[in-house]
């Protein structure tokens, strides 16, 4: 079992919602504050993990 997929399981195991903030290069989506948006957007429904894709991208969601 990959690490991720282990990971997501143990998550859903404690009533966590698992949420991956990943765009495609070159998506209308791609840009770091969109993303951060999302990631709140996320947290603030519950989600108790984020995989977030890019250091820009990250740094934003912090």
């Amino acid at each position: 079992m990959s690490l991720l997929k282990e990971l997501d399981l143990r998550i859903s195991a404690n009533g966590g919602l698992f949420f991956s903030c990943q765009t495609g290069p070159g998506s209308p989506l791609d840009k770091p504050e969109i993303v951060a948006a999302m990631a709140l957007a996320a947290e603030q429904a519950g989600a108790v993990a984020l995989r977030i894709e890019g250091v820009e991208n990250l740094r934003a969601a912090e």
